[in-house]
């Protein structure tokens, strides 16, 4: 993933997990290994001085994000309705300052976005994978490899 910005910061907020208590996941997107411990907001944060100020992108207080994807100006994010914690995929192509709302394929556990087109986009589900070419708005499963069970990679 190429980074917005050399010290644009995404974040990554789980709602829920462990004590009921929100975990926040900053990461750097120039190093998606780096996990920082960040502010307490929900939706899209970024901070553009390594982690020292944040500010609210969008969605505050109304998702909860379990998997975000960025490349150049396009996002896409799979999370839950904070109030309702219904399933919501979103797509955004102004770096997260506005939303379209679309239909994931299945629970989403990762995303990942072509470097080359921001439409065609994989992501994976508990039971497989998933793939679009026209920007999340209609899915066609992956074929899984022989040997493989969900749950149980190899």
């Amino acid at each position: 993933m190429r980074p917005l910005a050399a010290s644009l910061l995404f974040v990554m907020v789980l709602a829920g997990c462990g004590d009921d208590e929100p975990e926040f996941r900053p990461f750097d997107s120039a190093d998606p290994g780096s996990v920082r411990d960040g502010p307490p907001f929900l939706g899209l944060i970024e901070s553009r001085d390594a982690g020292e100020h944040w500010r609210a992108i969008s969605l505050r207080g109304d998702v909860d994000f379990h998997v975000l994807a960025a490349q150049d100006t396009s996002v896409y994010g799979f999370g839950s309705d904070f109030e309702t914690r219904e399933p919501r995929f979103l797509s955004s192509e102004d770096r997260g300052r506005s939303w379209k709302r679309l239909s994931p394929p299945a629970e989403l556990t990762g995303l990942t976005i072509d470097p080359r087109d921001s439409r065609h986009i994989v992501a994976l589900g508990e039971q497989r994978g998933y793939v679009s070419r026209d920007g999340g708005s209609r899915w066609r499963p992956l074929a899984v490899p022989a040997g493989w069970s969900p749950g149980h990679p190899s």
